[in-house]
C-alpha cells in the first residue's frame, strides 16, 4: 500500500489514501499521510491528505506538518486547509487533555494510583506541549517505569496543577 501513495497515479494514491483514511487510526498512518500533505508533487493529493489528517490528526508530527504547511504551503488552497485542520485538530487535542486530567484527578481522589498514572501517562506528549512542571514530569515517568503508580500520580499531579 505504500508504494502506490508516493509513485502511484493519481486514482492510486486517492485510493490509498482512503484505506489509511478508514483503517484503524495509528501513528504510522498519520507520519505517511502528513509525508504527502507536505511533499507530494500534486496539489489536489496534498490537500486532500490535509482534509484527512484534520479529521483523524493527532500526532506531533501532524501538527508539525500543518504548522508547516500553514506557513509555507504550496498554494493558498493548501494553506487556508492547513489553519482549519491546524484548529481542528488543537480543539481536539484540548478536549482530550481536559477531559484525561479530569479523569486521572477523579482517579488520584479516589486514591486508584494505577488507573490515574495510566491515564496520565496516555497524555504525556500533550502535557509536553502545555505549561507544566517538566522536572515533575520526568520524576511521573521515571516513577511510572518503576510502577511506583502511587508517586508517579502523585508528580502528575503536581506538574499539571496549573492547567484548570
Amino acid at each position: 500500500m505504500i508504494e502506490p501513495l508516493f509513485k502511484g497515479t493519481e486514482s492510486e494514491k486517492f485510493a490509498a489514501m482512503f484505506i489509511l483514511e478508514n483503517s484503524t487510526p495509528s501513528e504510522f498512518s498519520e507520519t505517511i499521510l502528513a509525508s504527502i500533505a507536505v511533499w507530494d508533487k500534486d496539489s489536489r493529493i496534498r490537500t486532500e491528505a490535509i482534509k484527512i489528517l484534520e479529521k483523524k490528526g493527532e500526532s506531533i508530527f501532524t501538527r508539525q506538518a500543518l504548522s508547516r504547511i500553514k506557513n509555507m504551503g504550496a498554494t493558498k488552497t493548501e494553506r487556508d486547509a492547513a489553519v482549519h485542520a491546524h484548529k481542528e485538530v488543537k480543539n481536539r487535542l484540548e478536549e482530550t487533555l481536559t477531559s484525561s486530567l479530569a479523569l486521572a484527578r477523579t482517579y488520584y481522589q479516589n486514591k486508584l494510583y494505577q488507573s490515574a498514572a495510566d491515564e496520565f501517562n496516555k497524555i504525556e506528549e500533550l502535557l509536553l506541549e502545555v505549561q507544566i512542571d517538566k522536572g515533575e514530569l520526568e520524576l511521573a515517568k521515571v516513577n511510572y517505569k518503576l510502577k511506583d503508580y502511587m508517586s508517579a500520580a502523585r508528580h502528575y499531579i503536581k506538574a499539571t496543577k496549573n492547567i484548570p
